[in-house]
């Protein structure tokens, strides 16, 4: 079972990886630290991603305009969905990596690993006061931290093999101009 689980688990966290890495750059555009030119195959993604996080925003910013008077920054959109995939991915790597007794005690880490940036808080005030850390924070703590690093290995390396290897898209045009 164990085996089945952690096999179902790497197309998820694999997925949850792209995910983030469009989310990231667009989080990074709406508050204008990066300006990002995605270039074929990887702008078919990103503007698939695009239409998702658009439509997601649409639903959001209406609910909370006509309930609270508000609209919401268009950067939050990346920020939400930079919390959830990373929240989903934290959780699915927990339940396919680390260790538990029975079924029902992985489930329960499973939700509390959704919950993340609470439970850090958590594991945080229970590591002080009673001067130990759990396994099951010390295994999550470890899978958030590379996972991170791993979105942004994966954006810096999307950015650059975006820079460096695939055409512009004026050359693109003009290739598809004279070849057909």
């Amino acid at each position: 079972m164990s085996a089945l689980i952690r096999i179902f688990c790497l197309p998820i966290v694999l997925a949850t990886i792209a995910v983030n890495m469009f989310a990231l750059a667009g989080l990074l555009e709406g508050v204008g630290f990066a300006d990002t030119e995605w270039r074929s195959p990887i702008s078919d993604f990103g503007n698939l991603y695009s239409e998702l996080a658009a439509a997601g925003f649409a639903v959001a910013n209406s609910f909370v305009s006509g309930q609270f008077g508000f609209d919401l920054p268009e950067w939050s959109t990346h920020a939400f969905v930079l919390y959830a995939s990373t929240a989903l991915a934290v959780a699915a790597s927990g339940m396919g990596v680390t260790q538990r007794q029975t079924f029902l005690g992985g489930l329960g880490a499973g939700s509390v690993s959704l919950s993340w940036p609470l439970s850090v808080w958590g594991f945080v005030t229970q590591a002080f006061r009673g001067r130990t850390v759990s396994t099951f924070a010390r295994d999550h703590s470890v899978i958030f931290w590379l996972y991170m690093l791993t979105v942004a290995a994966g954006y810096g390396g999307a950015r650059y093999y975006n820079a460096n290897y695939l055409p512009a898209p004026e050359e693109v045009a003009l290739l598809q101009m004279f070849f057909g």
